[in-house]
């Protein structure tokens, strides 16, 4: 016998499944992430086409029965569409990459109210327009690795064990272990160093200071480095990852 479920969720991705239906994959505030069917949403006379968008913020009902591996979507609708962010090709970009991230970080029916929320409260940030978008994108990465066991920061410099959190040193990245500090990062050239901005911004991101980003004033070229060198670090520790699609 089905059970009848109610939850919200940001809609991860979607895809033409069989004449007139969909596949929908949802990241719920409740059940982790979900793989629903939307039987006759394709069809003209359907509703629910629109809600169904890679990106929404949606309250939807479905049937979950243990026995499939795939459920059945009963009916949804908006709690938000991110208007602002469909309209500006940069905040699309960044949200695409915080979608395709967390689609591959969260797992099937395993809950994460934490990061669930933290998604929410990223999308909507970058809808109100008041952060930079690739430095809205650092926040949420950051907090994504946090929340799937691959920080970056630590209070210590995960090669020696020593404190990174003297104003007076300097800080570096490695794609193997995140930040380290002065002494590990000038034993190896491939590491690279951090300017003091980026640290404090990556710091604010891990420690959640959103109010604090915005007085942080990266220009582009900064924006891409710091994200490179994320980038780089997924790969290192996630096979799945092959880099950010919505910015090829």
């Amino acid at each position: 016998m089905s059970e009848i479920i109610k939850d919200k969720g940001v809609v991860l991705k979607k895809r033409n499944f069989r004449e007139t239906s969909k596949l929908v994959s949802i990241f719920s505030e409740n059940n982790g992430k979900i793989n629903l069917i939307a039987k006759g949403v394709r069809t003209l006379k359907s509703k629910l086409s629109a809600v169904l968008e890679p990106m929404n913020f949606i309250e939807f009902v479905y049937y979950k029965k243990a026995a499939r591996d795939l459920q059945f979507l009963s009916a949804a609708d908006f709690l938000d569409d991110f208007t602002h962010i469909k309209s500006d090709f940069n905040k699309i970009q960044s949200a695409f990459a915080m979608l395709e991230l967390t689609n591959i970080f969260v797992h099937e029916n395993e809950s994460n109210p934490v990061l669930f929320q933290k998604l929410v409260e990223s999308l909507t940030t970058l809808n109100n327009g008041s952060i930079k978008p690739k430095l809205m994108l650092i926040y949420y990465i950051v907090h994504l690795l946090d929340s799937g066991g691959y920080p970056v920061l630590h209070s210590f410099c995960p090669a020696c064990n020593k404190t990174l959190f003297d104003q007076n040193l300097e800080n570096y990245f490695s794609r193997h272990f995140g930040i380290v500090c002065t002494k590990c990062g000038k034993s190896n050239q491939e590491y690279y160093k951090l300017t003091k901005l980026q640290f404090e911004t990556i710091t604010n991101s891990s420690l959640g200071r959103i109010s604090e980003l915005d007085k942080n004033m990266f220009d582009d070229v900064i924006l891409n480095e710091t994200l490179g060198l994320l980038e780089n670090y997924i790969a290192q520790h996630v096979s799945e990852f092959k880099g950010f699609k919505s910015f090829v």
